[in-house]
């Protein structure tokens, strides 16, 4: 009835995503929104995180990313806690092979173990390892990353021909699963954003 009442209104709407932990990680909520994007010819979404690549790749005329809630992963340093997880209040960085966030925390204490694959390609780092964010001195670099790595996964998926878009985005969805099959990561949890994307198509 909602989606019925939003699509009769025939004017271009705009949602604000609201949800006490992931707006995206309801399976449900993610067909609503879906199902919305079809019976619409102009709908943005605000406050999202990189999900909302998934709503774009899906028609949606637009998605931001952050403004507030804990900026949607994305936090400024210095800008609050980050969203600490298990008391980690160390910034998080955005891993575009996992689709996921991560805190410098964590990525160093992967480094310790293997770092050849913790190096990061984007312009903003050139070839040198994540890990190196550790470093009090260098995490001014964290958010430069950040920014690069989403828009490389933006990029990647609204790049591609408009009927390929939600393939490319639910194929990246996949990759970034099997990835978790690394030692010592933890995968997402059953009905994370990342596992509902894949299952939602």
């Amino acid at each position: 009835m909602v989606v019925d009442v939003l699509a009769s209104v025939g004017r271009p709407l705009t949602l604000l995503v609201a949800h006490r932990a992931d707006p995206l990680a309801d399976l449900a909520v993610l067909e609503a929104l879906r199902h919305l994007i079809a019976a619409t010819t102009d709908v943005s979404f605000l406050r999202t995180d990189h999900g909302g690549v998934g709503l774009a790749a899906n028609g949606a005329r637009h998605a931001s990313i952050g403004l507030i809630s804990s900026h949607r992963h994305l936090v400024p340093i210095g800008g609050g806690s980050g969203g600490g997880k298990r008391n980690d209040y160390s910034p998080r960085v955005f891993l575009p092979e996992f689709l996921d966030w991560f805190t410098i925390n964590t990525i160093a204490g992967w480094s310790l173990v293997d770092p050849s694959w913790l190096v990061c390609d984007l312009p903003c780092c050139g070839g040198r390892a994540l890990g190196r964010l550790f470093d009090p001195d260098l995490k001014h670099e964290v958010t430069p990353h950040n920014l690069h790595a989403l828009a490389s996964v933006a990029n990647g998926v609204l790049d591609a021909d408009p009927t390929d878009r939600m393939l490319e985005f639910i194929e990246r969805c996949e990759k970034a699963s099997d990835r978790y099959d690394l030692p010592g990561m933890r995968g997402p949890k059953r009905g994370s954003q990342l596992d509902n994307w894949v299952l939602g198509v």
